[in-house]
């Protein structure tokens, strides 16, 4: 079982090499770099999927064929080191039992809860695409910082799973609900149009409430495929009291594309064709 020492600063021979041997490690997907709360200027935290490329028993079971991986920069060091790569293992093990998460593309984020105490850093929070499913994975922010999973894919309404999704996940921690830290998430889908999806964090247990499709109910722009998207939240608002606006950036094959959703109807509004401004 991997755990995270994020305060290592020592320069060691990548354990993607020490665990995989001769086998030829091929980085893919989209990376995600945050600045996180670890340290005390904030460390750098890097996610950047692999595929298993050389001998056949290191494309099956443990290895499965890829993974996903993590380093960090330390920010506090006069010289600002990287640590070394090292994959990323679950507790429980994946849904294959295989050791690493198949992901393809991936999103991460750090959140403002999931610490026992609230002066220390909080959770890293992952959302992973497998195929045409998502996997929701975070890492727990105090020793030996385990990376946890649930036991099924990404789940709406904890009742079925969320499935023909393609691309890469954009996530946010956004200032919706009555603690204002709802997770709001974008993903592409294989036969057109986006989805939003989002999580009320409102309870006394965040994790067990469902993640839920917004845009009530309808992926976003159907007509057209879309292969990468990218979320943020806005200042734009209806009246200083509310939230902001999400913001949205797509790409087709043959575009970028805007939309925005309306912090009070919940509405998407767009594409607007940002190429006519090129």
């Amino acid at each position: 079982m991997s755990t995270w020492r994020p305060y290592n600063t020592v320069l060691m021979r990548s354990e993607l090499t020490k665990t995989l041997g001769n086998a030829n490690i091929v980085y893919s997907g989209n990376p995600e770099i945050i600045q996180s709360a670890f340290g005390i200027r904030g460390n750098f935290e890097v996610l950047c999927c692999f595929k298993v490329v050389g001998p056949t028993d290191a494309r099956e079971p443990p290895f499965g064929g890829g993974g996903s991986v993590h380093l960090f920069r330390n920010n506090d060091h006069s010289k600002l080191p990287w640590s070394n790569f090292t994959p990323i293992t679950t507790f429980p093990p994946s849904i294959d039992n295989s050791r690493f998460l198949l992901f393809e593309n991936l999103a991460l984020i750090q959140i403002n809860f999931g610490s026992a105490n609230l002066d220390k850093p909080a959770n890293l929070e992952v959302i992973g695409r497998i195929g045409d499913k998502l996997k929701h994975i975070c890492r727990e922010s105090r020793y030996p910082f385990y990376w946890k999973q649930t036991s099924t894919f990404l789940r709406i309404n904890n009742s079925y799973d969320l499935t023909e999704v393609t691309g890469n996940p954009s996530l946010i921690q956004g200032t919706f609900g009555i603690r204002h830290m709802n997770f709001e998430l974008t993903v592409p889908l294989i036969k057109g149009g986006i989805y939003h999806l989002f999580k009320v964090n409102d309870g006394d247990n965040p994790s067990a409430t469902p993640w839920q499709i917004g845009n009530h109910g309808k992926p976003i722009d159907h007509k057209r495929k879309y292969e990468a998207v990218s979320l943020i939240q806005s200042n734009f608002q209806n009246n200083p009291a509310s939230a902001g606006n999400l913001e949205m950036i797509a790409r087709s094959e043959n575009g970028l594309f805007h939309f925005w959703m309306d912090s009070k109807t919940r509405r998407w509004n767009g594409p607007f064709d940002l190429s006519s401004f090129g």
